[in-house]
């Protein structure tokens, strides 16, 4: 179990590094096809595939958590369970969700929106069942960062079923979609890149801190916020129509 359990770590590291190097290139690259779609691409299947490994990962410790931690003392056993497992199990399926929903909104384009497909909407509810599972299993054992990321969930995965269930009003929505799904699949890695990097280079007491788990999700969210906000106001503006010719008169 143990080796087994290194190994979906090591797969887990080196695909999320991937991820997460190539993140901020289509951010900043133009939006067109070209640069930004192929990082876009590549950011996209590795943060579902860190989704993917993480999941797995995270069901062998709830599986069997002295196990995957052997250097861990049985009475954190309960704790291993619910933070490594159960938690992680949710994180997981929050970034695939993000990833795969921001790669959907750009293939369905028009016709995103009410489409109601059943893979679409299986990820998002799983997700949600996740998060109030990590929001009452925090509550029980009394941590404060397994209630505040629940709360990630809890509040933003309701709109993303709503929109699968109903067709929205803007005929650009899945652009935004894709923009907040992207992005928060951004916030995913970051999270984890500062967390596990933090405590393994800097401070291992740093992992368990609550504030660095949750600083990219206080910094991502309100920036995506404001972002999608600027290209919706944008989208309302009416487009200025150009000027008609003067008429010159000729004289003879």
């Amino acid at each position: 179990m143990e080796s087994l359990f290194s190994a979906v770590v090591l797969i887990h590291v080196i695909v999320g590094s991937i991820g997460l190097a190539s993140f901020w290139v289509p951010v900043f690259a133009r939006k067109r096809k070209g640069l930004h779609t192929q990082a876009g691409k590549i950011f996209a299947y590795g943060m579902m595939a860190t989704g993917a490994t993480a999941a797995f990962a995270a069901m062998l410790t709830i599986a069997d958590p002295l196990a995957t931690h052997p250097d861990t003392s049985s009475q954190y056993e309960v704790r291993l369970r619910a933070v490594n497992g159960l938690m992680l199990l949710y994180l997981a399926a929050i970034t695939f969700g993000s990833a795969f929903g921001g790669l959907r909104a750009v293939r369905l384009k028009g016709k995103y929106g009410g489409h109601r497909e059943r893979a679409d909407l299986a990820i998002n509810v799983v997700g949600f069942a996740l998060a109030a599972g990590v929001f009452v299993v925090g509550w029980k054992i009394g941590s404060t960062l397994m209630v505040g990321l629940s709360f990630i969930g809890l509040v933003g995965i309701p709109g993303n079923i709503r929109l699968l269930l109903w067709k929205p009003e803007s005929p650009r929505e899945w652009k935004y979609q894709h923009m907040s799904s992207m992005l928060g699949a951004g916030i995913a890695a970051h999270t984890a890149f500062l967390v596990f990097g933090a405590g393994r280079f800097v401070d291992s007491a740093l992992s368990s801190n609550v504030l660095v788990w949750l600083a990219p999700t206080i910094i991502g969210v309100p920036t995506t916020f404001i972002w999608v906000r600027y290209y919706r106001r944008q989208e309302k503006r009416p487009v200025k129509s150009r000027a008609a010719p003067t008429s010159v008169e000729v004289h003879s």
